[in-house]
């Protein structure tokens, strides 16, 4: 397989988000999908068919967080510091809210019973959900902290696949591991900024160079998850993610799709995303599909099919 490998799309969802499309959640069945845009505006989607199955009511504003529950019945939203809970089977107000702060964002864990709350400062906070009590730090604050926020975004949180540990990931210190259940920081595994963790819990992604207001020089290095040895470096700037399947990782930014395979790197499928311009991005579970969302307020769904032959 080679750069020509062309990925064709499924379907392109347009008319319902009127801006541009900030969030995107697959169900754990791969069988409904979830999008969000700057407004606030949620909308859920049958993916077999695309018949819209809910439009929740309007966030304050962009969300920061947008996940489905682990067993798929519930959906978390997070937008200007108001945590909401939904039950999918009554998606018209929410379950249960949570006060957070402005610029929080919630990491959803495995057992359904807890979240990692990320904001931007450098502790992690472990939340017994619903009711939002904190039962444990990660990391600690250090001076001067609130005067060097200068990104203003939350910490990046990477969840391994047994859910037992987790990567962290600010603009202004390295990337650590860190066993959320006992609160130990396993190692520091340098990189910063953004995060991944690859579906057999081998390798982690991190981001790797220098970012500020004025300049922004950045690389994807694939480090050893069980060592912290780099194995590899990918010449990309863009956000990224592992496949669902295990086989390549993905840069998605507004100039397009760029699918790279783990063994050595090398670029394998790009997608000329034309005027779409991706802003967010998510796989089915499944690994079937891609869903981008662009600055055109659409959401389009790619089929995955070629790069598995």
């Amino acid at each position: 397989m080679d750069a020509k490998t062309e990925i064709q799309p499924l379907a392109r969802h347009s008319g319902v988000h009127l801006e541009r499309v900030d969030r995107l959640a697959y169900s754990p069945d791969s069988r409904l999908l979830a999008s969000s845009d700057v407004s606030g505006r949620v909308v859920l989607r049958e993916v077999d068919g695309g018949r819209i199955r809910a439009r929740l009511p309007d966030q304050p504003g962009s969300l920061s967080t947008l996940a489905f529950w682990p067993d798929g019945r519930k959906l978390l939203t997070v937008s200007r510091g108001e945590g909401r809970i939904w039950d999918l089977g009554k998606p018209d107000r929410p379950e249960a809210e949570l006060a957070l702060g402005s610029l929080d964002a919630l990491t959803l864990l495995p057992d359904g019973e807890h979240a990692v709350l990320a904001d931007t400062s450098r502790v992690l906070q472990v939340l017994h959900l619903p009711d939002g009590e904190r039962v444990r730090s990660l990391g600690r604050a250090l001076p001067d902290d609130e005067a060097r926020q200068n990104l203003l975004s939350p910490t990046d949180v990477a969840l391994s696949p047994d859910g037992a540990q987790l990567v962290a990931a600010r603009w202004d210190q390295s990337a650590a591991l860190w066993n959320w259940r006992t609160g130990e920081k396993v190692r520091e595994l340098g990189g910063f900024l953004r995060a991944a963790w690859s579906p057999d819990g081998k390798r982690i992604a991190v981001a790797a160079g220098m970012v500020s207001k004025r300049r922004t020089e950045l690389r994807i290095v694939l480090l050893d998850a069980a060592s912290g040895d780099k194995l590899l470096e990918i010449e990309d700037e863009a956000a990224f993610g592992f496949a669902p399947r295990g086989r390549h990782l993905v840069a998605v930014d507004g100039s397009g799709v760029r699918f790279y395979e783990l063994g050595a790197g090398k670029r394998v499928a790009r997608i000329d995303t034309r005027d779409h311009k991706p802003w967010t991005f998510a796989f089915s579970p499944d690994g079937r599909r891609l869903a981008t969302g662009g600055s055109d307020a659409a959401v389009v769904e790619w089929d995955l099919g070629g790069l598995e032959k």
